[in-house]
């Protein structure tokens, strides 16, 4: 990751129920609280205390923005209900190309997991 001040939020991925709205056969839970950290020099980062999806969880995304950036795009997905931390070592261009983002506009509150960079 590009060197400077990024964010990260984590969704939880799980089976729809008959009643819900979904894309693609899955339903995706409204954003953690972002976390907010500086990247040094090391460009990436570790990431832990990260939070568990209610029952039904089948997967989580992490997403993230450039460095500066208020877009959020897909960092990488955990393919379970039961790590907590994850070493992201995606670069900046890497993350705009995934072309997958949450629209801007989310109220930045108290991380709910660790961030070591």
């Amino acid at each position: 990751m590009t060197p400077g001040l990024h964010w990260f939020f984590v969704t939880f991925l799980t089976e729809p129920s008959p009643n819900s709205a979904s894309a693609n056969g899955i339903a995706q839970s409204l954003p953690s609280p972002p976390v907010s950290f500086v990247v040094g020099a090391s460009q990436r980062v570790l990431l832990s205390n990260i939070p568990l999806g209610p029952p039904g969880t089948t997967a989580r995304w992490i997403y993230g923005t450039t460095v500066g950036g208020s877009a959020y795009y897909l960092m990488m997905q955990l393919n379970d209900n039961t790590s907590t931390s994850a070493l992201v070592n995606t670069t900046d261009v890497a993350a705009v190309k995934s072309n997958v983002y949450v629209p801007p506009g989310l109220v930045y509150v108290p991380a709910t997991f660790d961030v070591t960079v």
